[in-house]
């Protein structure tokens, strides 16, 4: 495997690579899952990356933000960028599904839905307070608010259909979908379980270790801590 330095984004997965971004300088790598090999560096026309952000593949491209808010948007076919727009500021974090673009605001409270073929195109839509982290389920986008402690499930039209407390406010923290679950690393508990049938916490993991992320499958939940330089599997029935 090759040592990337700089990594400051959550990674995504799509056209057949693995997609992540340096705050080092502003770089996304597209990454060969099968062996670790760095298969394309392709250099941004900005001045940063947004740290503690998110990449995204899907909807036809790769996307990233920029330290400045600007939405960046690279051709996975030859591994260039082919355009930039301006977000409001404050953006933070971007995921693709569901037909859109998903970039949460921190500042304003909000998520934009972007129209990934006009991305000028942008529709804000109020959740919680301090948006971060969100990840795409099948049928919601779900968003991790920081300041309140809180997830937002937010339908395919926009509409936010419930609001979920989850934990006191998060300081750093994580949110993933899978295994029938939503979950959420909140930066105290190890771990919140949310059952999107009901829109409920059904159950909360120990020990309290701290800010890290998370990830989910059919077979089993990953979640790091890194204030105590652990990680944790809970296999999943």
């Amino acid at each position: 495997f090759t040592e990337l330095l700089g990594i400051c984004v959550a990674f995504d997965v799509g056209f057949e690579g693995l997609w992540t971004a340096s705050c080092d300088e502003p770089t996304i790598w597209r990454i060969d899952p099968t062996d670790g090999s760095v298969v394309a560096t392709i250099a941004l026309p900005v001045d940063g990356i947004q740290d503690e952000g998110s990449v995204a593949a899907g909807e036809g491209a790769v996307w990233a933000v920029s330290s400045a808010s600007e939405l960046i948007k690279v051709d996975p076919a030859t591994n260039t960028v082919v355009g930039t727009w301006p977000l409001p500021a404050g953006a933070a974090a971007v995921r693709a599904g569901l037909g859109s673009l998903w970039v949460t605001i921190s500042r304003a409270d909000q998520v934009l839905r972007i129209d990934p073929a006009d991305p000028a195109s942008q529709t804000p839509i109020d959740v919680g307070s301090f948006p971060r982290f969100l990840a795409i389920g099948p049928d919601a986008v779900w968003v991790m608010n920081q300041r309140d402690g809180s997830v937002s499930r937010v339908a395919q039209d926009g509409s936010v259909v419930a609001t979920i407390d989850v934990s006191a406010p998060i300081e750093g923290g994580d949110i993933a979908v899978g295994g029938g679950s939503v979950w959420v690393q909140p930066g105290g508990e190890l771990l919140v379980q949310v059952d999107p049938a009901t829109n409920a916490v059904v159950a909360t993991y120990g020990p309290r270790s701290g800010s890290g992320s998370v990830i989910a499958d059919d077979a089993g939940v990953w979640v790091s801590a890194h204030d105590t330089e652990s990680i944790w599997r809970l296999p999943l029935p």
